[in-house]
């Protein structure tokens, strides 16, 4: 299995995380989720805002890049949740599409666990979009199961 390593993200790096992040988001709400473009765009910027008001340093979430064999390959974002002090977050998880596909999704998900444990949280949960087969898949295979589930249907053509 691969093997990486979590660190956290430099200011540089938060600089240019914040907008992929906050455009990656959108666009996944727009195309799983029924948004158009604007709208999507608007929410997913609110919604960093509401969760990082400051940045790196906003209390109880971690910004953190993934490593393998000295190399960046992706980031994670994992923290509290307003909502539940007995379940940690992971807010964002990427590997970098030249990397996908070697086992590092996998291993930073186990990596994220052990990070999150190693803090005495012993709950750790995660929003993925319904069309995401890939991601739905390993999470189902390390162990995450359904705690809610939202559907919807589209009822006019675009």
């Amino acid at each position: 299995m691969a093997d990486v390593v979590l660190r956290p993200m430099t200011a540089d790096e938060y600089a240019a995380y914040e907008e992929h992040s906050i455009r990656g988001y959108a666009e996944q709400m727009v195309e799983m989720g029924g948004h158009d473009a604007e709208s999507a765009y608007a929410e997913s910027a609110r919604q960093q805002r509401l969760l990082l008001p400051d940045g790196l340093a906003t209390e109880g979430q971690h910004l953190l890049v993934v490593e393998s064999d000295g190399s960046r390959v992706g980031i994670l974002w994992v923290g509290t949740r307003q909502d539940r002090s007995d379940l940690w977050w992971v807010w964002d998880v990427e590997i970098d599409e030249a990397f996908r596909g070697r086992g590092l999704g996998r291993a930073t998900m186990l990596a994220a666990e052990s990070f999150v444990r190693a803090l005495g949280v012993d709950r750790l949960g995660l929003n993925v979009f319904g069309g995401n087969a890939p991601a739905i898949t390993l999470y189902e295979d390390l162990g995450y199961a359904v705690d809610a589930q939202q559907m919807s249907k589209r009822l006019t053509d675009r």
